[in-house]
C-alpha cells in the first residue's frame, strides 16, 4: 500500500496545456489524482477536442470523453499519475444549483479516495459546492491570473466575490511568476500562508519530435482580447513592411470578452497579414506555430502566457512587450527580444530579429525543455506549498 501522500489536482480543459508539466514533477512525489473540469463551453480548447459530454456522467473517463484516439495521444503525458478523470458539468451557468450539486458531490468523492491535499490550478466558479468539504484537506491554490487583464473587467466582481470564499481556506497559493505572487500579496496583506511561485514550463505535448523549416511569416496566436495588444502589432506591421516588403503576418485565435477584428477590412487594408479566427484544432495549431520564423506578443499587460511557453516548445524565441512576468521568461537579446507595447517599440523589435535573421541567433538559446535542476527547484517549491519533505 502506498505511504505517499494523496493529492487532487482540479485543473480544466483550458489550463490543462500549462498543467502538464506541473504534474510531471510532482507524479515521483505523491499520489497524483487529476481531475479535469469540462463543460460544453469549455469542449474545446488547445489539447482537448471532445465531439460531445451529453452523455457523459458527472464523473468520467477520458476514453468516454475524448474518444479512445485522442486520449492515447494524450496519455502518456500522464503515465505516472494515479488517475485521470473530467468533471463534466451539463449546466451551462456557472453558477446554479446543478453546478453546486455536482461540485458538492465531487467532494464525496474525494472523502471516498482519501484525498489529503486538494490542488486548485485557478478557481473556478463552478467549484462553489466543494466549500463545504475543504476542513478535510489542505488546500493549495494557483491562482493563473491575481487580477483581471485590461479589458476584461466586468467580472471582476462576481469572480473576485467567489474566490474570497476559497482564498480565506488555502495553506498555500502558487503562481506562475514572481510579477503575479507580488500582485496578490499587495492586493491580500492580510494573508499569511505561504505565497509562491514557479515558472510555467513548456508544454510538453506541443514538442514537436522533428523540426519543420519555418515558413515567411510572424505568428501572433492565442485568445484575441482588448490586453493581447493587436491592436498596437497592427499599428506596427505597416511600418515592419516598409523596410521588408516580402514579410508576411499571421494573427491566429479566437475572439473573447466581446473582441472584434474586422478580418476583410485589416487584410485589406495590409495585404501581408492574414487573420484566423476561431478554435484551432491542435494540429493546425501546432503547424502555425512550428512554420513561423518567431512569435510576437504585443500584450499590454500579462501574468504568466501559455502563448510564451507554447512558442518555448517549438524552440521558437519571442518578440515580447517588458510588461507583467515576461521579463521572467525573456531575456532581452539572448533568447528574445524585449519591446515596449507601442507600436514604434514593437515595430523596431520585430525588425531587430528579422535583420541578418538575428532570430536564428536568439533561437539558438530557446529551451524547450527546463533543466534537471531547474524542475529540481520548482518541484521543492511544490513540495514546501503541500507541505511535505524537501529535497536537499
Amino acid at each position: 500500500m502506498s505511504t505517499k501522500k494523496k493529492i487532487a489536482y482540479l485543473t480544466s480543459t483550458h489550463m490543462l496545456d500549462s498543467a502538464l508539466g506541473t504534474l510531471q514533477l510532482l507524479a515521483a512525489e505523491a499520489d497524483v489524482y487529476v481531475y479535469i473540469e469540462i463543460t460544453d463551453f469549455s469542449k474545446k480548447a488547445t489539447i482537448v477536442q471532445s465531439p460531445s459530454i451529453k452523455e457523459c456522467k458527472m464523473i468520467e473517463t477520458p476514453e468516454k470523453v475524448l474518444g479512445t484516439e485522442q486520449w492515447n495521444r494524450l496519455k502518456p503525458f500522464f503515465k505516472k499519475v494515479k488517475s485521470v478523470e473530467f468533471i463534466v458539468h451539463q449546466n451551462k451557468r456557472s453558477i446554479s444549483p446543478v453546478s453546486f450539486l455536482t461540485t458538492y458531490r465531487f467532494g464525496f468523492h474525494l472523502k471516498k479516495k482519501g484525498i489529503d491535499i486538494l490542488h486548485l490550478d485557478n478557481i473556478s466558479q463552478r467549484s462553489l459546492g466543494l466549500i463545504p468539504h475543504l476542513h478535510r484537506m489542505r488546500l493549495v491554490i494557483t491562482l493563473h491570473d491575481p487580477k483581471q487583464h485590461s479589458g476584461e473587467e466586468k467580472d471582476a466582481r462576481k469572480i473576485n466575490f467567489i474566490r474570497n470564499f476559497f482564498i480565506k481556506k488555502a495553506s498555500a497559493f502558487v503562481f506562475y511568476s514572481a510579477y503575479s505572487a507580488l500582485i496578490f500579496s499587495e492586493g491580500h496583506p492580510e494573508i499569511k500562508v505561504p505565497i509562491l511561485n514557479i515558472l510555467l514550463q513548456p508544454c510538453p505535448y506541443q514538442i514537436p519530435k522533428q523540426k519543420q523549416p519555418a515558413e515567411d511569416y510572424i505568428l501572433f496566436f492565442g485568445r484575441l482580447s482588448v490586453y493581447k495588444g493587436i491592436d498596437i502589432l497592427l499599428e506596427a506591421i505597416p511600418k515592419v513592411v516598409e523596410k521588408f516588403p516580402q514579410q508576411q503576418f499571421i494573427i491566429a485565435g479566437n475572439p473573447s470578452y466581446d473582441f472584434k477584428i474586422d478580418k476583410e477590412k485589416v487584410e485589406a487594408d495590409i495585404p501581408n497579414i492574414k487573420i484566423i479566427t476561431g478554435y484551432l484544432e491542435i494540429d493546425h495549431l501546432n503547424a502555425l506555430i512550428e512554420k513561423s520564423k518567431f512569435v510576437v506578443c504585443p500584450y499590454r499587460d500579462a501574468t504568466q502566457s501559455g502563448v510564451l511557453t507554447t512558442a518555448m516548445a517549438f524552440g521558437k524565441m519571442t518578440v515580447t512587450t517588458n510588461v507583467g512576468s515576461f521579463p521572467e521568461y525573456v531575456k532581452n537579446g539572448t533568447n528574445g527580444i524585449s519591446c515596449e507595447a507601442t507600436p514604434k517599440s514593437i515595430a523596431a523589435g520585430i525588425i531587430a530579429a528579422l535583420d541578418n535573421n538575428h532570430y536564428l541567433d536568439l533561437e539558438k538559446n530557446v529551451t524547450p525543455v527546463y533543466p534537471e535542476k531547474l524542475r529540481n527547484e520548482l518541484r521543492n517549491t511544490l513540495l514546501t506549498a503541500y507541505g511535505l519533505s524537501i529535497h536537499s
